[in-house]
């Protein structure tokens, strides 16, 4: 489930609707089942975190723009194009269906920056499953 309204209002998204622009709180929470994501547009960047890595930031560069066409939580067809943060939050959740991790997108630059974040990350996972 994606949830853009708290966020969005620093961080703007676009949707159009048939075509016409829609106001994204409309759709939000937005439930995608098996989504088809096809990028548009030019490559931006922008700040991401995910919830699989907590506290941890970066600058991730993705498509600005999206086409969606998948089922909603009613299994009824959807199809929308999008921008700004709702592209992007579309594209990170769409990776994680795809065993992509966001990290997975940082250039080898930022994941040098943070390495002893995600080590540190890492070695707390592994102890806390030792525990299981």
């Amino acid at each position: 489930m994606i949830d853009v309204r708290e966020v969005g209002k620093d961080r703007p998204s676009t949707l159009e609707l048939k075509g016409k622009p829609a106001d994204v709180d409309s759709i939000m929470p937005l439930v995608l089942i098996n989504p088809e994501i096809k990028p548009t547009g030019e490559p931006a960047t922008g700040g991401e975190g995910c919830l699989s890595f907590p506290e941890i930031f970066a600058e991730i560069s993705r498509p600005g723009f999206v086409d969606v066409k998948a089922l909603n939580e009613k299994f009824k067809l959807v199809n929308f194009a999008r921008g700004g943060l709702l592209a992007r939050a579309i594209q990170h959740e769409a990776d994680h269906l795809n065993g992509i991790l966001f990290i997975d997108r940082m250039s080898k630059k930022t994941k040098e920056e943070i390495r002893e974040e995600l080590d540190a990350l890492q070695k707390a996972t592994k102890a806390e499953l030792q525990k299981k």
